[in-house]
């Protein structure tokens, strides 16, 4: 094999790998969201406070897991990217280095990991105000 052959099988193989990492971080997140809204509509009762100490518990747990698991996994996306804009650069490619050079170019830049901080820590947060303000008001 040619080393261009190499560094294209090798392009092929690290893009499925991010695309792998990727399904990977929404699935679990997905099941992981999914557990925690089910047990807060099976366990939580508006008219008793402290219903909610399960459902706060849970969500913590699981989507601080959850923000584990995307964090590890982003950083190895971003190892990968970094491999494949050298092998774009090798071979005269510009898929992903289009993409790099516009978010460089944006002061803000969208991404998968904001949405997933804002989810991992602005749920939980959200049940322990509910809470507190159930409990202040004795709604």
């Amino acid at each position: 094999m040619s080393e261009q052959e190499i560094l294209l099988e090798e392009y092929k193989v690290t893009q499925e790998s991010i695309s792998h990492y990727e399904r990977l971080t929404w699935n679990i997140g997905s099941i992981f969201n999914a557990i925690v809204v089910g047990i807060l509509g099976l366990t939580a009762k508006i008219d008793k406070p402290n219903s909610l100490i399960v459902p706060i518990i849970v969500s913590v747990w699981f989507l601080g897991l959850w923000y584990l698991f995307e964090t590890r996994y982003r950083q190895i996306n971003i190892s990968k990217f970094r491999r494949l804009w050298e092998i774009e650069e090798k071979l005269g490619m510009r898929q992903n280095i289009y993409v790099r050079d516009d978010d460089q170019k944006r002061r803000f830049k969208p991404r998968g990991h904001i949405l997933i901080t804002f989810v991992c820590i602005g749920f939980p947060t959200t049940l322990i105000i509910l809470y507190l303000i159930l409990l202040t008001f004795k709604l």
